[in-house]
């Protein structure tokens, strides 16, 4: 798995480790994603709207260059809500269409798991946190 372009306000090394923490996670019941080291994510900032958006190609996919996956987050997102949103469009890459699994793949255990391990203050940007304060 590759993060190709990050925009967003949180540090692309914070967000790659807690992507590797949650597919590690979801592979438990699932199995490794076959395709997960040619995987290439765009992270965007979000301005409009929710909080979080996302979006990832159904199954496999053999592009050049482009991303196989979408997530978009603003700055004041917490932890659950970024591993899920990723949770959600990795189900997707697993090969799973909107009716075959819940909307937010990973359980209570899950995320009480990733907030001890991550801490959402590491995560920003020297920019996002005065973007904060404001």
């Amino acid at each position: 798995m590759k993060i190709i372009k990050n925009t967003s306000l949180f540090e692309t090394r914070k967000l790659n480790s807690l992507f590797c923490h949650v597919h590690k996670q979801l592979a438990e019941y699932e199995g490794r994603l076959p395709h997960w080291k040619f995987l290439k994510i765009q992270v965007m900032n979000k301005v409009r709207g929710r909080r979080y958006s996302g979006c990832a190609y159904v199954g496999q996919v053999y592009s050049r260059g482009e991303p196989d996956m979408w997530c978009s987050y603003n700055v004041v997102c917490t932890l659950e809500q970024i591993a899920q949103l990723f949770a959600h469009e990795l189900m997707h890459s697993y090969g799973y269409h909107h009716h075959q699994y819940r909307d937010e793949p990973l359980d209570q255990h899950h995320i009480d798991e990733i907030n001890s391990k991550f801490d959402i203050n590491d995560f920003y940007k020297p920019k996002a946190k005065l973007k904060q304060v404001a």
